[in-house]
């Protein structure tokens, strides 16, 4: 049976996630290449070592209409290129209206964007104003521009960063008017799906400390 993935397109980033068969989870980021039927060709977007051939794994996206969890295998790899072919058995797509948005008060954090290559470039700080399973709301200096892609130290709790990929949805001015700092409103392009539910494990625990302090 062949797949709808016409969601897909060329240069769009993604996130490959396997387990090897030895070793614990790994992920890799990469970017779209090509799609026909149900074969995604898929581009590392860094050097680390990649998920080997006949490995299972997901192919997880992150859009503005929903976050897609591909089930695929490594059936090929390019001749001459660190390209990937997988063969998709079945996707999962999560609506990203069913993310609930918190506001959140935490320290400043920082932020790099991400150049053609997918590999850092410019540093930068974020001041988080809202955040959800789907992405987030901050402030910052940045001249940022719709499209773009920046990777996030997102420190939550005790336990370590987590890393998402954002890509900027929408750019504006503070309400009172204060120069240069910038309202941006983000989507997680590629995040661990672990990593999400940590998240809204904490937009849940927020939002359950603020009922409780109405409370009181």
């Amino acid at each position: 049976m062949t797949l709808d993935l016409s969601f897909l397109a060329a240069g769009q980033a993604a996130r490959l996630r396997w387990t090897p068969a030895r070793g614990g989870e790994r992920t890799q980021r990469v970017r779209i290449v090509s799609v026909t039927g149900n074969r995604v060709t898929v581009t590392p977007a860094t050097s680390e070592p990649g998920p080997s051939l006949g490995q299972a794994l997901e192919l997880e996206v992150g859009l503005p209409s929903g976050f897609f969890i591909l089930r695929s295998e490594v059936i090929g790899q390019a001749i001459g290129r660190p390209d990937l072919i997988l063969e998709v058995a079945s996707l999962e797509r999560l609506q990203r209206r069913a993310f609930v948005r918190a506001p959140v008060d935490l320290n400043t954090m920082t932020a790099f964007l991400l150049g053609k290559d997918g590999e850092p470039t410019t540093r930068f700080a974020v001041r988080l104003l809202d955040l959800s399973g789907g992405g987030i709301g901050f402030e910052c200096l940045e001249p940022l521009q719709p499209g773009q892609l920046f990777t996030l130290v997102l420190k939550l709790d005790a336990g370590e960063p987590i890393q998402p990929v954002v890509r900027v949805l929408e750019v504006g001015g503070r309400h009172d008017g204060a120069h240069g700092i910038r309202q941006v409103r983000g989507v997680f392009d590629a995040i661990n799906e672990r990593d999400r539910q940590r998240i809204i494990q904490y937009v849940y625990r927020v939002l359950s400390n603020e009922r409780h302090r109405e409370g009181d």
